[in-house]
């Protein structure tokens, strides 16, 4: 970590905490994918919470307009960001509250670095468990969508909370591509999608992260990897709740307060 990485990701934390940051200074920004992906390094090392496992975003097309990036992403989920369902969150603990519904895989063995990519068939077997999951965006910018997507990944990905429902393990016959997920928001809006909205099947999204983390040792058997959102990401208001259902999967809701 270089003492530039470091007062970066000292910076993001503190902005979390605080005050939320318009930008980092211009010489602490990540110019590149491997600049930020140091600083986030950095701001989980320094952030000293347990690891649970992985969040990746920008899997879908509305999703690459918005932060316009072609490519997934990947952040950590650590220990005090991860919550079972149903979830209280402390409505102060955040500056805004976008929600997106997804579907999340615990990982029964390794996914170890491979001579051959990983597909989304050869990462299928080791999925121990099928859930429902809602992942809250939150920043440390206060306008996170001008900062530019490096800033977004060195800021851990934009993750601001993650809600784990109960888990399936039989299941090879649920439907991940068509089976319909429906969210309804409190007093707002009610919203339906569909795994297809995540790099066509949520599994290919797993098999991206494979990939993508195989140098720096890969995936970890009791993980978790959330895949990204089936949604169109949807802004919630302070005090609000919100319910997510998965068709042949179950729900997971959360309350803000």
């Amino acid at each position: 970590m270089s003492g530039t990485e470091a007062r970066a990701a000292a910076r993001l934390l503190a902005a979390r905490a605080g005050t939320r940051i318009e930008a980092l200074p211009a010489d602490e920004r990540p110019a590149d994918l491997a600049g930020a992906l140091a600083i986030q390094r950095a701001v989980v090392a320094q952030g000293g919470q347990a690891t649970r496992g992985w969040k990746v975003g920008c899997t879908s097309p509305g999703a690459e307009k918005m932060l316009s990036y072609d490519r997934p992403f990947y952040g950590r989920l650590v220990e005090g960001r991860f919550h079972q369902s149903p979830a209280v969150l402390a409505d102060a603990g955040f500056s805004m509250r976008v929600m997106e519904a997804e579907y999340a895989f615990r990982l029964g063995r390794d996914l170890p670095p491979s001579a051959t990519p990983y597909t989304a068939e050869s990462v299928a077997d080791a999925v121990a468990s099928v859930h429902p999951a809602i992942e809250i965006v939150d920043s440390a910018f206060s306008a996170w969508l001008a900062v530019g997507v490096e800033s977004l990944i060195a800021d851990n990905g934009a993750h601001g909370a993650f809600i784990l429902g109960a888990g399936v393990e039989d299941w090879r016959g649920l439907d991940l591509v068509n089976g319909l997920v429906t969210v309804v928001i409190a007093g707002g809006a009610t919203v339906e999608g569909k795994g297809a909205n995540v790099l066509g099947h949520p599994l290919r999204s797993l098999a991206w992260l494979a990939n993508e983390v195989a140098s720096t040792g890969g995936l970890k058997a009791g993980e978790i990897v959330t895949t990204g959102s089936t949604i169109a990401p949807q802004p919630m208001a302070a005090g609000s709740s919100v319910t997510a259902s998965f068709a042949g999967l179950g729900e997971v809701s959360a309350k803000f307060r």
